[in-house]
């Protein structure tokens, strides 16, 4: 394992994620800041509902491709790196790398730490490691989005997919076993970053697809301080 090149990759990793897709396109297209409606999140949902599906898709993709590129990288430089001495470390180097892609993304260092919550740029990582699980958890994942309607659930649930499908995969395609590891990092991280769309699914209000952003309420402390400024 050459130590040196994996930190520099991690640390690519973490920059190229936190390209803040939604609101570079919301504000160079629109002149919206995607965070001022709804979630304040700035990933293909939130987009969706405050900047239409055209440009929901283009943040979705420049997401996936941030994912893709982040274990694309060591994968693609493993033979330099990280097959050394009979021993292929690649997963290994994955691991870190993805993580630091999901990070990026949902805490940009370019907007103050704020971002998605990892989806899209997770299923671009997926689709690098093992194309077929994608497709797999699509034939599930679906319907779940289209029965419930709500994206949020559907992105619960395809994390646990995914896993699912990692584990089968490497019986099917002689995946290696180790990116099983990588794929419950990235699936944990990514359901924690749903717990507030978690405690709105248990009380009954969360947002489903379709429906249109609000702007995002001030904070009371701010509501009070404008009251005194008039």
């Amino acid at each position: 394992m050459n130590w040196v090149a994996l930190v520099v990759l991690i640390v690519v990793a973490y920059f190229i994620s936190s390209f803040p897709s939604g609101v570079v396109w919301g504000r160079w297209i629109k002149g919206i800041d995607v965070r001022n409606f709804g979630s304040g999140k700035t990933g293909a949902t939130n987009s969706l509902r405050a900047l239409g599906w055209q440009i929901s898709l283009l943040v979705f993709l420049t997401d996936f491709s941030k994912g893709a590129i982040s274990v694309g990288l060591p994968i693609l430089l493993s033979g330099l790196f990280f097959k050394q001495g009979g021993q292929d470390n690649t997963p290994w180097a994955v691991l870190p790398c993805g993580l630091a892609s999901i990070v990026g993304h949902n805490h940009s260092f370019f907007i103050g730490f704020r971002g998605g919550r990892g989806v899209a740029t997770g299923i671009g990582q997926v689709a690098v490691v093992s194309p077929v699980t994608i497709l797999m958890t699509a034939i599930l994942d679906i319907p779940v989005l289209a029965i419930s309607r709500y994206v949020s659930l559907a992105s619960i649930v395809g994390g646990i997919l995914v896993d699912v499908f990692l584990f089968a995969n490497i019986w099917l395609t002689n995946l290696d076993p180790r990116y099983l590891a990588w794929g419950v990092v990235m699936t944990l991280y990514i359901i924690l970053s749903h717990s507030d769309n978690i405690d709105r699914l248990l009380n009954g209000t969360e947002r489903r697809l379709g429906e249109k952003a609000k702007p995002v309420e001030p904070e009371p402390a701010l509501q009070t301080d404008e009251k005194l400024r008039k």
